[in-house]
């Protein structure tokens, strides 16, 4: 594989062979060192990378083909520096490097990817080292690029040098994390992330940020505390502002499947909203009048053209999100505490907390009037990510999370029992939306393994609740829903499949709808699923679309129904299958 006219074939892109542990103690050669294969190193450069070449191929690649490159630096910026001597202060510093190159890695054939845990209960597994520690290989040249860079961070702040490029560096590990779906690990590093990013004064624009305590220890840090320098240029300042809201993207999607706090408080963060990334390339200067700020009343329903684009949607998409989060976490507790906009209004703080509906509380209402009214304000070129075949992934990734937030919203409140129960309803209009966007992007020729994981959480939630209503369908005989559902769920499940490829994470989510709809709806309905998935060695995916259609094995789906207990209806009951996707619960 060639990217940018780069090419490894003749270079062994994991030399020298030694342990993560080894490199890191290892010292800088002062003179110049001849490789295995007779290339010469600069004496002066990282002794932990791979040599220039490889590591400059790596560089182009993930600029090429990773989602955020543009946002976490300044490209033609970044580019320039790695021309300079190694020496140079402004050269990349190695913790940037060592993460890039990881990143790197996982989109060029010429270095091996790293190996996918394919135990039965590794999808569940929090603690992913259990596992990994049972596997007899060596570190993937990924895992030992993360595992340099960590070190060279921790030494960074020990000696509070390039504390900027070590945000960076953690927000590249904090993905790498998340890609592999090691839970554990990212949600340890999204939280460092932001606390970094906090420390170094990113969460904050000028006029907002307090005044350090007249005693304050860091006596040489700047004036409101800062740990960073002022920057030179306005690239400069607009690649910090870029780096804080991804690393505060990466922990609200980090932490949005689980019930732990979020790291920073969205009431703590007064910060402009990103810059357009066209003004943002050219280095273009928009005065703050001009800008909008995160913590503005309504900022998430204004989207003035000017001040808009996908990325900015993302961010704000995940902002919403964020609140949805919030108010999951602390309802109980404000209730307790009698705050009355967590109290419906026939309902008072003296009641039981389990004898009222929160949704009918001001505060979920409002929230629910944000969800509705927020898609509705974006501009209307900026409504549909896939324009002529070409995805936006930043928009893509922001229309998915604007579905799943009123999913996760009502999630909790759903009674599947109750037909009419509102909380179902609309629980089931966002998963449809999202099912489009999955079938609208199967119809383009663009890799999905390539979308941010945020998305792929949409994919995961939508399939799961498809995987209830199933249930629903079983019970009360609906054999139309029930084809219809079916196929739906394998459809995701081959997309998922196809993510896989190059993405653990989606092999994870793939694994647990196999088994959640194994669990929820019998082992009938997973018969069907392609034994062979599009990750496995071997297996060619499909020339025109990303779509796997499960309608050739229906045959014995159909034969098991009518012996499985669930069902009674006589056998002519059952008509031809329809490609229907209207549900009514």
């Amino acid at each position: 594989m060639s990217v940018d006219g780069w090419g490894v074939s003749s270079v062994d892109p994991t030399q020298p062979q030694h342990s993560p542990l080894e490199f890191a103690l290892t010292t800088t050669q002062t003179y110049t060192t001849v490789t295995q294969d007779f290339q010469v190193m600069p004496s002066s450069w990282p002794p932990n990378l791979p040599n220039p070449e490889v590591t400059r191929h790596l560089v182009h690649a993930f600029f090429a083909f990773f989602v955020h490159a543009g946002r976490l630096f300044h490209g033609p910026t970044f580019l320039a520096l790695l021309d300079l001597s190694p020496t140079d202060p402004r050269f990349p510093s190695a913790a940037t490097l060592h993460t890039i190159c990881a990143v790197g890695s996982m989109f060029t054939a010429d270095i091996a990817p790293t190996p996918v845990h394919t135990g039965q209960g590794f999808p569940y597994e929090i603690f992913t080292g259990r596992w990994r520690r049972r596997a007899v290989r060596p570190d993937s040249f990924a895992e030992q690029q993360i595992a340099f860079a960590k070190v060279e961070i921790e030494s960074n702040i020990e000696l509070g040098e390039r504390l900027f490029e070590g945000v960076q560096a953690q927000v590249l590990v904090t993905w790498f994390f998340l890609h592999q779906g090691r839970w554990a690990e990212c949600f340890i590093s999204a939280g460092l992330a932001l606390r970094y990013a906090s420390a170094c004064g990113l969460s904050k624009e000028e006029p907002f940020k307090p005044k350090p305590p007249r005693k304050a220890l860091l006596l040489k840090a700047g004036k409101h505390g800062d740990l960073l320098p002022e920057p030179q240029t306005h690239t400069e300042e607009e690649v910090r502002r870029n780096v804080f809201w991804l690393a505060y993207a990466m922990e609200r999607a980090a932490s949005s499947g689980s019930s732990y706090a979020m790291e920073l408080d969205d009431n703590d963060i007064c910060q402009l909203l990103p810059l357009r990334g066209d003004y943002f390339d050219l280095g273009k200067h928009v005065p703050l009048e001009e800008r909008q700020f995160s913590h503005a009343r309504n900022v998430l329903l204004q989207n003035p053209p000017g001040q808009t684009d996908s990325f900015i949607l993302y961010i704000k998409s995940l902002m919403l999100m964020s609140r949805i989060k919030s108010f999951n976490l602390r309802y109980r507790g404000r209730h307790y505490a009698g705050e009355t906009e967590f109290y419906p209004a026939v309902s008072s703080p003296d009641g039981e907390s389990g004898t009222y509906d929160v949704r009918q509380s001001p505060r979920f209402r409002e929230l629910e009037q944000l969800v509705c009214q927020f898609r509705e304000s974006w501009p209307p070129h900026l409504k549909d990510p896939i324009q002529d075949g070409v995805v936006d992934p930043h928009l893509y990734a922001a229309c998915v999370i604007s579905h799943l937030a009123p999913i996760l919203l009502h999630d909790s409140h759903m009674s599947l029992d109750s037909p009419m129960d509102v909380s179902v309803v609309v629980s089931y209009k966002a998963t449809r939306e999202i099912l489009d966007l999955i079938y609208a992007i199967s119809s383009t020729s663009y890799d999905v393994s390539l979308l941010d994981q945020a998305a792929l959480l949409g994919w995961d939630k939508a399939c799961r609740n498809l995987i209830e209503f199933l249930r629903v369908a079983i019970n009360t005989n609906n054999f139309e829903q029930v084809f219809s559902l079916h196929s739906e769920i394998c459809f995701i499940h081959a997309m998922m499949a196809k993510a896989g490829e190059r993405m653990p994470v989606a092999y994870r989510y793939k694994k647990v709808i196999y088994d959640t709809l194994a669990q929820h709806c019998g082992e009938q309905f997973v018969e069907p699923l392609p034994e062979t998935s599009y990750h496995r060695p071997g297996y060619v995916a499909p020339g025109e679309s990303a779509y796997a259609d499960p309608a050739p094995s229906m045959a014995s789906l159909v034969n098991n129904l009518l012996t499985y207990d669930g069902f009674s209806a006589p056998k002519e009951a059952i008509g031809p299958m329809t490609a229907s996707t209207s549900c009514v619960f």
